[in-house]
């Protein structure tokens, strides 16, 4: 799937946290190592608050499981030439 990051939320506590798209649609993210990641694509620092600036309006490439949780990700601008024909591919049947 692709889609255009506009806010996330969640519990550092909990670690249990929802990014929010353009769409409407939602991803889960079931761990704080996974934000820790995103936030590291887009160079947000932990801790400071700049992790929503940093990341609202990127587009990005991820896959979900069965109960809507993020399995992996990878930033549109970059994808690998293969990752963009196979995106290509999927949205012609679907």
């Amino acid at each position: 799937m692709k889609g255009t990051i506009s806010g996330i939320s969640g519990d550092p506590l909990s670690k249990l946290w929802t990014l929010h798209f353009e769409d409407g649609s939602s991803a889960l993210i079931g761990s704080g190592s996974a934000v820790r990641q995103l936030a590291a694509c887009y160079g947000a620092t932990e801790g400071t608050g700049d992790l929503i600036e940093k990341i609202k309006g990127k587009e990005i490439f991820y896959s979900v499981n069965e109960m809507n949780v993020m399995e992996g990700f990878n930033p549109v601008e970059e994808a690998s030439d293969e990752l963009l024909e196979e995106y290509k591919q999927s949205s012609f049947t679907s």
